[in-house]
């Protein structure tokens, strides 16, 4: 079965927005992620019968509080890996160097726009990005695959994510599973969000302090937390500016 074929396969009761089990299906889906780091592998764990959900389905004994109790249990006992980051940035980085489609083909490409993809990308460049970099990614085509291993890496939950690039929970599940092409806009929204966990990296030389600049209200930021001034190019090189004055001193 293909990917895409597992995830229209789903059953669609109560997803839809607005039904009294839309809530609980987004808890449960998020629950799932957070412990296998994969939308495929989580709707596969919940869509299989499960003995100790007396042969229902996660999803299906999740409908009741006591069955949703259950399956969470489960979820909690299951093994998880502790290296998760390291394999997230790995997976960033191959992610960023193949790209999805090219928009041109290969001999009409103007010679050395195609130079950036025929290496290895580092995350460490990306404290900035430079515009020939992110032009040649955005260019090629990103993966909407990236958005498993970008939550991990950012320490960011999927709904939390999906709102930051602009897209709905289940849309990028969705984008995610199938790695279709992502849209421009949140291309350029994901570059911008690891330009900025770069660029904080580098600055407080720590990922949990990072972390917590990124996601924490500022005051300087009209009291929005940093990443969410991603969505827009200005914003983010507000948030630029604010860590540049961090490391080097300055007026913001």
């Amino acid at each position: 079965m293909t990917k895409e074929e597992n995830w229209l396969n789903a059953a669609p009761v109560g997803r839809e927005f607005g039904s009294p089990d839309h809530d609980r299906l987004m808890d449960l889906d998020e629950a799932a992620y957070a412990r296998f780091h994969s939308w495929e592998h989580a709707r596969r764990w919940l869509d299989t019968p499960c003995e100790e959900l007396d042969g229902l389905s996660p999803e299906m004994a999740s409908a009741t509080p006591q069955g949703m109790a259950k399956v969470m249990l489960l979820l909690d006992n299951l093994p998880s890996n502790t290296d998760l980051r390291a394999e997230a940035r790995k997976s960033l980085e191959t992610l960023l160097g193949s790209p999805a489609a090219p928009i041109q083909p290969p001999s009409a490409t103007p010679p050395g726009e195609t130079a950036a993809l025929e290496r290895s990308v580092s995350l460490d460049s990306f404290a900035p990005l430079t515009s020939a970099m992110g032009y040649s990614i955005i260019t090629h085509g990103l993966s909407g695959a990236i958005l498993e291993p970008l939550g991990e890496y950012l320490g960011v939950t999927p709904s939390a994510l999906a709102k930051l690039v602009g897209l709905d929970l289940r849309a990028a599940q969705r984008v995610a599973i199938i790695g279709n092409k992502l849209a421009v806009p949140v291309a350029e929204c994901v570059l911008r969000l690891l330009e900025m966990n770069q660029m904080a990296l580098d600055v407080f030389e720590s990922a949990d302090t990072a972390s917590a600049w990124l996601t924490s209200p500022h005051p300087m930021l009209t009291g929005r937390a940093p990443f969410d001034w991603a969505q827009s190019a200005y914003g983010s090189e507000r948030v630029k500016e604010i860590l540049v004055a961090v490391k080097h001193g300055g007026a913001v």
